[in-house]
């Protein structure tokens, strides 16, 4: 069976399915099911969709990766999707329109173009359409035929009817293009209608109304009155503006072209340097000579130098005299000419500054709430004081006063959140806003106690909450109010007034809402802004009253926060966002970093802070002392030490440790355990493993058992990338990523991983026997130590640990004692069901399960015992156990070398299959290193044939890699975004060539950058032996490269803009909380 073949149609129906699957989780499989269906029924009418579509594993795969594309790798799948579903997920994401038109085209079966067709024939409107459930969908191929095909020669006959009747004088009179395809547009005759500018209903409709009706007409017509017309709204007169620019060439009132004319004749009109020599006139004679010697403009003459005209012996006397005369009256007139110029742009250029002034004085005038007049007489005061437009208002006791007002509006406005400089000074017009002027009004409103300031903030001074309580209440519920601020409880308070608790409550509350802004709620803001601060911590650093700290949590409606209540990690991080927030006074800042340092909650080790705890102390333990594999006695012996100088009592049950909880911390993710439990420091979390997956391909392993030993074997160049040194890490790696994605979640039953003893892999419902006789099969005839060591190279397992758990007594009736052979008796396929097979087989490279599903298609009562290597040699193919190649091929390595070198582009997206087998990593991989084959984009390839007819040489690629690796400062993380970025000029970019294709570029080259594919890019750096790069490097980079706390979003924010790169804050929160380097405590959550 021909693997899935994925196009936009099939691919909109599939995110359907996403969608109706997120709503409804129980019904996935039944969609996927209908789905399927669908698919298979139109594979072989040939409409939109192509080829015959796969089973419905494949399916359930692919919404897999689109589920994990689609919660950023939270959930789902991973593995790069195809081109065609990878486009169907960004139309979901942003083009919904585009999105729904694909959708309804695929639900009737007809492509889009024919749809826009229809949807015009029957008059319909363009808009989001209801999507139909896919059992109710059925092709309407016979009604589209019906219904779109006359209409297209109805059109076709309205356009060319000119041309029928009379096509050489049609085509004599001009050219009609549309206007939208038109770049530039042609010439049109003065009196042909709009109707021939395609332009939208609505400006059609506005144009006749107001007369317009021809080019001449709409050329004639006043520019700036377009603006006033009825109905002509920005998008009409933007397209009408395009009409006009476009279509300018054609002038309705010009006259007939002018010949020359003499200076005495030119005497009234504007004489200008660039005036072209033609529009003058010396004289037949001079003329003749002035254009035989190239002289194009008037200025060109005047500026010849005088004495070389005498040179040229084309002019005579009388020519050369009658010249000199008649440059210098052209002269004259062009100096005036430039002097009235000048003298006309010096006015313009007063009158748009006298405008903007006027303008920005009205603003003012607005929004001080003063007079328009007020502010000219101070404007008038000023210039007659000859000083600037600005310092004289500023001096105006009226402005200032109003400009006062207006800033304890605003403060008013803000209550207790206060307001920085730049929002108070934001409206203000820049032509008349003086900053000096400003910064003395706030002081003096400083010192006249109207605001008063805390670091960079302005607050306005209210009354204390005694001076207003009268006002707002009763004395009898002022009393108790001020009972609850001194710290009693609402039953203490009911008690002594005499009522019940919940009328206390409703006391309490009638006066908050009647309450002005009074002096005590000033800190409110900052109590919601540091959540996790104690009360005893806010009231510290804020140096605050009691009562204060009761009214904010009061008016906040909290309850009193006490150290009990918060948790320690949020307690830090709200200490530490205090003493980093340049807002606040200094003061404030040091007592919040003295409060952190009173709580003392980290050791300092080797410069770097480590949390007072166990789980926070085994992490530095294993990341300081693991970064090569120990055995965990080893560790824990290291552990102890690591107490011991820390002056930490061994006994002390907050750091106490044993070798059992060492091997329960293991299924953490910053560290990997290999054979004889022994550990190494890994950071799990910090690397993307997208790479990693789709080169091992796990999911196309089906009911069988096998050994991480085989991938560490098979694919080196892969387990060198990621530093993985031997099967037991690769197991224990798999182990957690699986558990952590939750990839089970997303298989069937045929395709479900468990992990058994190391390094056993079980994917699906594993059949030993079924194994052990693919290969009896594929052998013919084997022995007994043989069998083991095809085992061995089949499956990964060891051959001594094979035969010794069984996997040659699962066919010990194949045994024949005799020979000491296992045989099993070749099987042939009837003649006609070989020649059936080949025809539907016609590719070189098939999965053995494709083959399998193929010939059950065609016999559905045959069995998969029928498929043998014999049957498969019938068929022209050479088995690999879980693949066949054409027998044509010597190898499997030739298969996929002619593969790469063949096609100068080759698109494997829709070709997951190839990298079941490991040659296909190899062939490529080893071809990458000498820029033989280079990734232009996931899963897109071209040779090196490809890119020399381009003009890209290796010696050019070698030079590109040599200038990023001056360009590129030591340990700095790049990716190719950033490089650009940072000015360096890309070379070919005018070949169209993406960052993808650069970065693989740079990342082939080993010996001089360390690179990690990251989804939509690599990140980059100069290549350090003793260190991999991975992600947390770069969050690292960020946080110290800020002066400022970051939160993850922000982090996350920054990887995407600055580098190209999707990394989700929750995967930056994993990356912080699993490391206990210093600049983790420079990031918020």
């Amino acid at each position: 069976m021909k693997y899935n073949t994925w196009n936009i149609y099939s691919a909109v129906l599939l995110m359907e399915t996403y969608e109706r699957a997120r709503k409804h989780p129980q019904k996935r499989s039944a969609e996927i099911i209908q789905l399927s269906q669908l698919l298979r029924k139109r594979a072989g009418q040939g409409k939109p969709y192509h080829g015959v579509f796969g089973s419905v594993a494949d399916i359930n795969y692919q919404l897999g990766k689109v589920e994990s594309q689609m919660t950023a790798g939270r959930r789902g799948l991973p593995g790069a999707l195809p081109q065609a579903i990878m486009k169907a997920v960004k139309m979901y994401q942003s083009q919904p329109t585009d999105y729904d038109r694909y959708l309804r085209a695929a639900h009737q079966n007809i492509t889009v173009d024919e749809l826009r067709n229809l949807e015009m024939e029957q008059g319909g409107r363009r808009g989001r359409g209801k999507a139909i459930p896919l059992k109710e969908i059925e092709g309407s191929a016979a009604k589209k035929e019906e219904s779109v095909k006359p209409a297209k020669v109805e059109v076709a006959a309205k356009v060319e009817a000119p041309a029928m009747e009379e096509p050489k004088t049609v085509a004599a009179k001009k050219e009609m293009i549309p206007y939208e395809s038109a770049e530039s547009a042609p010439l049109l005759a003065l009196d042909d209608s709009i109707l021939d500018l395609h332009v939208s209903t609505h400006l059609e409709n506005l144009l006749m109304r107001h007369h317009v009706k021809t080019i001449r007409d709409m050329l004639s017509y006043p520019t700036t009155e377009w603006e006033l017309v009825k109905g002509m709204g920005a998008k009409s007169l933007c397209e009408l503006r395009d009409i006009l620019r476009r279509y300018s060439r054609i002038d309705p009132n010009q006259k007939p072209s002018q010949g020359p004319k003499s200076a005495i004749e030119l005497a009234d009109e504007a004489i200008s340097y660039d005036m072209p020599i033609g529009r003058v006139h010396f004289g037949t004679r001079v003329d003749r000579v002035l254009a035989s010697a190239g002289f194009q403009t008037l200025g060109e003459v005047l500026h010849y130098p005088k004495e070389k005209w005498a040179e040229m012996s084309a002019l005579g006397t009388n020519s050369l005299a009658h010249l000199v005369k008649e440059i210098e009256v052209y002269r004259q007139a062009a100096r005036a000419t430039a002097k009235a110029e000048r003298e006309k742009r010096n006015r313009d250029i007063s009158k748009d500054q006298l405008r903007e002034e006027a303008e920005a004085m009205e603003d003012f005038a607005d929004m001080l709430m003063v007079t328009y007049e007020h502010m000219m007489r101070v404007a008038k005061q000023a210039e007659a004081q000859d000083i600037p437009l600005a310092e004289g208002i500023w001096q105006d006791e009226t402005i200032r006063k109003a400009a006062q007002n207006y800033v304890l509006r605003l403060l008013v406005h803000e209550k207790y959140e206060g307001a920085s400089f730049e929002t108070l000074s934001a409206d203000f017009p820049h032509r008349i806003f003086d900053e000096t002027a400003f910064v003395a009004l706030l002081d003096s409103m400083e010192k006249q106690q109207l605001i008063w300031k805390q670091g960079k903030r302005y607050y306005c001074v209210y009354p204390s909450l005694e001076t207003v309580l009268p006002s707002v209440c009763r004395e009898r519920n002022a009393k108790v109010l001020k009972l609850r601020l001194s710290g009693l409880s609402l039953e203490e308070v009911a008690g002594q007034v005499g009522v019940t608790r919940e009328r206390v409550r409703q006391i309490q509350k009638k006066i908050f809402s009647k309450l002005p802004p009074v002096r005590e709620g000033y800190f409110a803001f900052y109590k919601q802004k540091y959540v996790g601060l104690t009360d005893d911590d806010f009231q510290y650093i804020f140096q605050l009253a009691e009562e204060t700290c009761h009214f904010i949590s009061l008016y906040l409606d909290e309850q009193r926060v006490k150290e009990k209540d918060v948790d320690a990690g949020q307690r830090l991080q709200a200490l530490r966002a205090v003493m980093h927030d340049q807002i606040l006074d200094a003061k404030i800042r040091e007592r919040a970093d003295a409060r952190l340092k009173a709580i003392d909650p980290y050791f300092l080790i080797d410069g770097k802070h480590v949390m007072k705890n166990r789980q926070s102390l085994i992490r530095f333990a294993i990341k300081r002392y693991c970064q090569d594999a120990k055995p965990s006695g080893a560790l824990l012996e290291d552990y102890l030490r690591l107490l011991d100088s820390l002056s930490v009592s061994r006994e002390n049950p907050r750091f106490s440790l044993n070798v059992r909880y060492i091997e329960h911390y293991f299924s953490e993710m910053t560290a990997l355990v290999s054979c004889h439990r022994q550990v190494r420091y890994y950071d799990i979390l910090s690397m993307d493993y997208q790479d990693l997956l789709d080169t091992l391909q796990l999911t196309a392993y089906s009911n069988v058992e096998i050994s991480s030993r085989k991938f560490f074997r098979d694919y080196p160049e892969i387990m060198g990338r990621y530093d993985i040194r031997d099967e037991y890490e690769l197991h224990n790696l798999l182990k957690k990523l699986w558990a952590h994605g939750h990839y089970n979640d997303y298989l069937d039953d045929a395709h479900r991983m468990t992990f058994g003893r190391m390094p056993t892999l079980k994917i699906g419902h594993t059949d030993r026997k079924k194994q052990v006789v693919d290969i009896i099969q594929e052998h013919g005839y084997i022995s007994y130590m043989d069998l083991g060591c095809a085992i061995e190279e089949a499956y990964g397992v060891p051959q001594n640990a094979a035969m010794a758990n069984g996997w040659g007594e699962t066919c010990k009736e194949y045994f024949d004692p005799g020979t000491g052979m296992f045989h099993i008796p070749e099987t042939f396929l009837p003649e006609d069901k070989v020649e059936r097979m080949k025809k539907r087989l016609p590719e070189d490279f098939y999965l053995m399960q494709d083959i399998l599903d193929t010939y059950l298609e065609e016999y559905p009562e045959g069995n998969v015992w029928d498929i043998d290597p014999a049957a498969v040699r019938q068929m022209g193919f050479i088995s690999h156990r879980k693949y066949v190649i054409r027998d044509t091929y010597s190898s499997v390595k030739d298969f996929f070398k002619k593969l790469f070198v063949e096609n100068e582009i080759l698109d494997l997206r829709d070709h997951p299959e190839y990298a079941v087998s490991s040659m296909f990593s190899a062939v490529w991989l080893g071809l990458a290193k000498d820029f033989k084959v280079v990734e232009t984009e996931p899963g897109v390839f071209c040779n090196s044939r490809y890119l020399e007819k381009h003009g890209i040489t290796q010696e050019a690629i070698h030079e590109f890699c040599e200038k990023v690796y001056h360009f590129i400062e030591n340990g700095k993380c790049f990716s190719i975004r950033s490089l650009r970025a940072a000015g360096f000029d890309l070379p070919w970019q005018e070949e169209g060539w993406g960052d993808w294709f650069y970065g693989s570029l740079l990342a082939a080259d080993y010996e001089s950058f360390n690179s990690q594919k990251y989804g939509s890019g690599h990140l980059l750096r100069k290549r350090q032996m003793q260190r991999k790069l991975s992600m947390a490097d770069l969050v690292e980079e960020i946080v110290n490269g800020s002066e400022n706390l970051l939160t993850t979003s922000e982090i996350s924010g920054i990887i995407e803009d600055t580098y190209g790169i999707e990394f989700s804050p929750f995967k930056v929160k994993e990356i912080v909380e699993s490391n206990d380097d210093t600049f983790c405590e420079k990031v918020l959550y």
